[in-house]
Order: structure tokens, then C-alpha cells, then sequence
């Protein structure tokens, strides 16, 4: 992660901060009544203006270092849709149990502080040395693209290196030649280390189109795997029978071709087939 990326987290997680630690507070208020007075409270009205404040951060705009930092500062599971998930899952059982979910709350807010203070400290050193981080100034109409390369992508020597730079330059080639532009629009403005991460500037239209493929590749792979998972399962309980087994590799392969069919059928919605674009030249 570089300094300007550090930086822009810090202030991301300050601008949300005072309005996170109000919202838990408020619940935990509730909660650690419950757990000490004999009079209970309800938890309603606080749990669902946390939970509505949490789904509403934007987790989209920070990178994939950035949410590994917070990952790393055991934060992550209490800011965003997964806080919210986190939070509805712990207060299920404060009718149970008001102590430990009282306290699970309150560990939770330490949590946050102990962040925003590391974070904000971060920024102030940052401040004191007068690094003034460099961010990369993206022209009209063009837009940062990271990509990171990890674990069985991962590049561990100068051969791998070069194999995923073939790789890339295939696929960019194809994309940038799909959407009208020439393999060279794609300009390479930096690379950093953490399993590599190549950052390219793009233009909107193939950003869309890398975005596209990336969201049926992940949709597909969950599918996958959760159909692998369920035949592993059957497996282990001994109630796999060969006929089963082949329609979870008929299941897997659907899904796959699926995932293919639907990412040619976006692109062709998204680029002008070239047939239409001559005709409306003669025109």
C-alpha cells in the first residue's frame, strides 16, 4: 500500500468515526441495561440505526490493501454490510444471553476507537514528515484499474512475472480491440508489492468491460464452489452415488458455460456489433 493510499483510508475512516461510535454506543446503552437492571429496554430502534448507518458506508471505494489495513487492525468486521451482518448476528442471542452480548459490544467499540486512533496517528506522521502522497491524475474519461495477483496467480519469480504480463496483454488487447481502441489506450501507471499489484489507467468503456467479466468470474466461482462444497459433504457422509456425482460435474459445467454465455451476451449489449456500425456509415 502506498503512502497517498494510507492516507485517504485514514481520512475515509474519520469521516465516519464520531457517527460509528455514536450509533454502537446507543445500542450497547440498551444492551448493557438489559444485561444489569431488572427493567429491560427494547434494542429495536438502535439496532436498526446502526445497521441502516453500516450498510450505507461505502466499502466501494476503498482497495483491496486498504481493506486488508482494516482486516489487520480487527476492524473490518464492525464497519460496513459485514458489520451490519455482524451485529444483527450477535444481537440474536441478547435474549439469552444480555451479558455477552453487552460485552461483545463493548469490545467492539474498543475495537473501533483503537483503530481510529492508529489510523489518525498514521495520517499525523504522514503530516509531520511533509510526505506529500503522489496520486495518480487520471485524464478525461479514464479510470484507475488495480489488479492483484495472489495465491495460485500469485507471481513468485521473473517467469511468472513474465507469463501473467503475456497473460494481461492478451486479455487487455482483446478488450481495448472489443470496444473500438487500440492495446496501447491501456497505459500502465504503476505497480506495487503485496503479491504484485499492477495498476493501469483506462478508459470508462473498458473499465466496464473488465468490471463485467470480474462480476460473472466471482458470481460463478461462489457457485462452483458451493456445489463442490455439497458434493464433498455427501461425500464424507458416504451417500455419494456415481450418478450423483456426475450431475454435480453436469451442475458445475452448466454453471461455468452459463457464466460465459452471460458475459458475451453483456459485452455484445455493451459494444456496437460491427456490422451495425458499418451500416450506419453508408447512411
Amino acid at each position: 500500500m502506498n503512502i497517498f493510499e494510507l492516507y485517504d483510508l485514514a481520512d475515509w475512516y474519520k469521516s465516519y468515526l464520531k457517527r460509528l461510535r455514536a450509533a454502537y454506543a446507543d445500542l450497547q446503552n440498551a444492551t448493557n441495561n438489559n444485561a444489569n437492571q431488572p427493567t429491560k429496554v427494547p434494542i429495536e430502534g438502535p439496532l436498526s440505526a446502526l445497521v441502516q448507518f453500516l450498510n450505507q458506508m461505502d466499502m466501494g471505494q476503498l482497495s483491496l490493501q486498504q481493506l486488508e489495513l482494516l482486516r489487520h487492525l480487527k476492524v473490518l468486521h464492525l464497519v460496513g454490510p459485514e458489520g451490519a451482518r455482524w451485529i444483527e448476528s450477535v444481537v440474536r442471542v441478547e435474549a439469552y444471553d444480555p451479558a455477552t452480548t453487552n460485552q461483545n459490544l463493548s469490545d467492539g467499540i474498543a475495537t473501533i476507537n483503537a483503530a481510529g486512533e492508529k489510523l489518525i496517528n498514521y495520517a499525523a506522521a504522514i503530516d509531520q514528515l511533509d510526505l506529500h502522497p503522489e496520486q495518480v491524475e487520471e485524464s478525461d474519461g479514464r479510470i484507475t484499474v488495480r489488479i492483484g495477483f495472489r495465491s495460485d496467480a500469485s507471481i513468485r519469480n521473473i517467469k511468472d512475472w513474465k507469463t501473467s504480463a503475456d497473460d494481461w496483454y492478451q486479455i487487455v488487447r482483446g478488450l481495448a480491440l472489443t470496444s473500438g481502441q487500440a492495446p496501447e489506450d491501456a497505459k500502465v501507471v504503476g505497480a506495487e508489492t503485496g503479491s504484485i499489484i499492477l495498476v493501469l489507467s483506462v478508459t470508462y468503456g473498458l473499465s466496464r468491460l473488465l468490471a463485467t467479466i470480474a462480476k460473472h468470474i466471482t458470481s460463478t466461482a461462489k457457485e462452483v464452489l458451493s456445489l463442490q462444497i455439497a458434493l464433498e459433504d455427501l461425500r464424507q457422509k458416504k451417500i455419494l452415488t456415481k450418478t450423483m456425482e456426475a450431475e454435480f460435474e453436469r451442475l458445475q459445467s452448466e454453471a461455468r458455460a452459463g457464466a460465459q454465455k452471460r458475459v458475451e451476451e453483456q459485452i455484445a449489449a455493451m459494444v456496437p456489433a460491427p456490422q451495425m456500425t458499418e451500416k450506419k456509415a453508408m447512411h
